[in-house]
């Protein structure tokens, strides 16, 4: 039986400063320091974190089966819970809990992909941008060989979140330029005057 005492010396503290996280997409061998549950009340996940060998940390939040969900995204949810559990080497219980609790300590080989996100820079007058962020994609047993495509390391925004993406930007930009011209006009009447 794991005791999560004895890795306490060797997992990364809460002081962001001393923890590295992944900043690159990649496939990597990962061991799963902390599972948990997500809080009553919440839509169900399992939050994960990965740490590589050389420390690098990546936290996750697996989605869950709720009500209100499509048929297919029930599928996938549920088969992406199935292969998180099978290649780490949990056995498949009715016990959910039991099972999260397991995975701490286990290790596989996951794919973490790149992933384009719409946001705002609350320092630059809300401007939108564009970040990245990495996230856990899939697994397979530690040492099994991982075939992945180009297109699984990186995800960029769908048509629908560029869209809306291009239309916030465009409001920005002349938002931001009509403020700039009355303010350019501001100053030429200021530039005339004698002091």
């Amino acid at each position: 039986m794991l005791n999560e005492f004895e890795e306490l010396a060797s997992l990364p503290t809460d002081d962001e400063s001393s923890v590295e996280f992944l900043k690159e997409s990649g496939i990597y061998d990962v061991k799963i320091s902390k599972a948990e549950l997500s809080p009553e009340g919440a839509k169900p996940y399992i939050a994960l974190t990965f740490v590589t060998d050389e420390v690098l940390v990546s936290t996750f939040r697996l989605g869950r089966v709720y009500s209100g969900l499509s048929e297919i995204a029930i599928k996938i949810r549920k088969e992406n819970l199935k292969q998180l559990f099978t290649n780490a080497g949990v056995k498949i219980s009715s016990d959910g809990e039991q099972m999260v609790k397991d995975l701490v300590g286990k290790k596989v080989r996951a794919l973490f992909k790149k992933r384009e996100y719409a946001t705002i820079d609350k320092d630059n007058n809300n401007e939108p941008i564009k970040r990245t962020k990495i996230e856990y994609s899939y697994c397979r047993k530690i040492g099994a060989q991982m075939n992945a495509k180009e297109s699984y390391f990186f995800q960029g925004l769908n048509d629908r979140d560029q869209r809306k993406y291009n239309d916030e930007y465009a409001r920005w930009e002349k938002m931001n330029a009509s403020a700039g011209n009355s303010n350019s006009s501001q100053q030429e009447e200021g530039d005339e005057l004698p002091f």
